[in-house]
């Protein structure tokens, strides 16, 4: 008897094991299937998905594990949470796919030319960026969008005029896609993130430097530094990383926006400027509590000298003004004394005046002082 239950609890076993083996290859097979498919095609695949057996969840639940989108197969860790996403939750897939924002009777409302998905799509927060970012990959070019095609048979004009709107709303689209995958900030779309950043076109790139940053925080910083760096990058590509920049909280971040604080370009030294600012910021500082932690001391008063050093010695008027108004948000004691110079001193009466203005800002808002400078 006991030999005979030992077989059978074996048999049990050995199915379990042939069955989680079956499953797990169709998994392969249907992820596979839908990391090469895209648009209808893709959408045919993933919608003959087998029903989600618990021998199949648990593969799906496993190959979906926050670990394995850090790796170089994230997609599969994606596809296969759009595979449980849809399942459990399809109301959320549909929002992501159908906003309000997207039809014209809602954003031509508020007098505006193109969809305003942002807010929406932020709103839905982190348990939505497998849908984003299906919907972005696999979905954009077969989505029917606010505006249909101008109907067969319609004048020259009509199907120009249709077809600008489609092209304007698709692209705002994808614009308000990876802006709420950069302010949800999820580490899932780090991937994604920089491989948007490193491969696709400018306006994409400059969209997704942010995304990037807010995604991955420390691990970005390599491909940002990288681009920000480049002299035969695209200059707004340039300035967008150099933005990004500013979410980290690093000294060598803050090295590499003190060194494009010279660059020929005005417009790379103004983003330098804005790096340094969203950096240092007081306000950052004060909402997450570490105000007067010694490292936020140290990286504040650091990125404030090389701003005052701007607002003395730049070439560009305005480029001079901007960096005053940041150590005004900076709120820095220590350069209150260099700020008062450059007041009573400059020539340049809009210079003068922005250091005047920061030096009330400073003192309204009583921030620590680092120190003679």
């Amino acid at each position: 008897m006991k030999k005979l239950i030992s077989l059978f609890l074996a048999s049990l076993i050995l199915a379990g094991a042939a069955a989680a083996q079956e499953a797990s290859q169709k998994l392969d097979d249907i992820i596979d299937e839908m990391i090469a498919a895209r648009g209808e095609e893709y959408a045919a695949i993933r919608d003959k998905a087998p029903e989600i057996s618990p021998e199949f969840r648990k593969q799906l639940e496993l190959e979906a594990k926050e670990d394995n989108w850090k790796s170089d197969n994230w997609r599969r860790a994606l596809y296969a949470s759009v595979l449980i996403g849809r399942v459990d939750n399809p109301g959320l897939f549909e929002k992501v796919n159908n906003p309000e924002g997207i039809k014209p009777e809602f954003y031509k409302k508020r007098a505006a030319s193109k969809p305003a998905v942002f807010r929406e799509l932020t709103a839905l927060g982190r348990q939505a960026i497998p849908a984003l970012l299906e919907l972005f990959e696999k979905m954009m070019d077969i989505h029917p969008l606010g505006t249909p095609p101008a109907p067969e048979g319609s004048d020259i004009d009509s199907k120009k005029e249709a077809r600008e709107a489609r092209k304007r709303e698709r692209d705002a689209f994808r614009a308000g896609i990876v802006g709420a995958i950069a302010r949800i900030g999820d580490g899932r779309a780090f991937r994604f993130s920089v491989e948007l950043l490193e491969n696709r076109d400018d306006n994409t790139r400059i969209i997704a430097a942010e995304a990037a940053a807010t995604c991955g925080r420390a691990g970005s910083e390599g491909v940002l530094k990288k681009i920000a760096s480049d002299k035969g990058e695209n200059d707004e590509v340039r300035c967008a990383c150099l933005k990004a920049l500013g979410f980290l909280e690093s000294r060598s971040a803050l090295d590499v926006l003190g060194e494009e604080l010279i660059d020929e370009s005005a417009q790379v030294r103004s983003a330098a400027i804005e790096g340094i600012s969203r950096m240092t910021s007081q306000r950052r500082w004060r909402i997450a509590g570490a105000l007067l932690k010694a490292e936020v001391v140290s990286l504040r008063a650091a990125g404030s000298r090389l701003l005052a050093d701007r607002v003395e010695k730049d070439s560009n008027s305005d480029v001079r003004c901007k960096a005053a108004r940041a150590l005004g948000r900076i709120a820095d004691a220590g350069v209150v004394g260099r700020l008062r110079r450059i007041s009573k001193d400059c020539e340049d009466k809009e210079v003068a005046g922005a250091a005047a203005e920061a030096i009330e800002l400073i003192k309204r808002n009583s921030a620590p002082v680092s120190g003679n400078r």
